[in-house]
């Protein structure tokens, strides 16, 4: 249920008015609550790094450098939340289209999965080797990024890479 956001206080940022939802961004990630510590620029930023990089490689999205003072662990916690779910097995290494996939998680309904903290999390056993694989196979199929997303997140990528020089410039 939802009635346990009221108590954080962090849920009641206002919304950024200065400008609508960036180019490769989905309407919902404006109503989207990053995790605690976590601006809503940082969480896009996160997403766009996903994108370009694949999910769970998180050295590399270390190493762009516009994530600064972020630990891997805070990676891992956001990009669950930016999912909707826990394991990130299915994923892994793969650039996919994140909000489809936390749209799809979200559609889901408690009948169908259980959710620990807003997350969906796997009941059973570890996965093997082989099912994992499938896993990956499948979102690949199902979630795979077009050609059109791809150069929408380079240019996104490459217009905060522009902006964040021009501010070194100016110190």
């Amino acid at each position: 249920g939802h009635a346990s956001l009221e108590t954080h206080p962090w849920t009641h940022i206002p919304p950024m008015t200065t400008k609508g939802p960036k180019l490769g961004d989905a309407a919902s990630l404006w109503n989207f609550t990053p995790s605690p510590g976590w601006t809503r620029e940082e969480a896009r930023i996160l997403k766009l790094c996903l994108l370009k990089h694949g999910i769970g490689k998180w050295v590399q999205i270390l190493d762009t450098g516009l994530l600064p003072g972020k630990m891997i662990q805070q990676l891992n916690g956001q990009t669950q939340r930016l999912l909707g779910q826990q394991s990130l097995a299915a994923y892994t290494g793969l650039r996919l289209d994140v909000d489809r996939i936390r749209a799809d998680n979200e559609a889901l309904t408690d009948a169908q999965v259980t959710r620990k903290a807003g997350l969906i999390i796997n009941g059973g056993d570890k996965l093997t080797k082989e099912e994992k694989a499938a896993l990956q196979e499948a979102s690949k199929a199902k979630y795979a990024l077009t050609a059109e997303q791809i150069e929408a997140v380079d240019a996104a990528l490459e217009e905060i890479y522009g902006a964040r020089t021009k501010d070194d410039e100016e110190l």
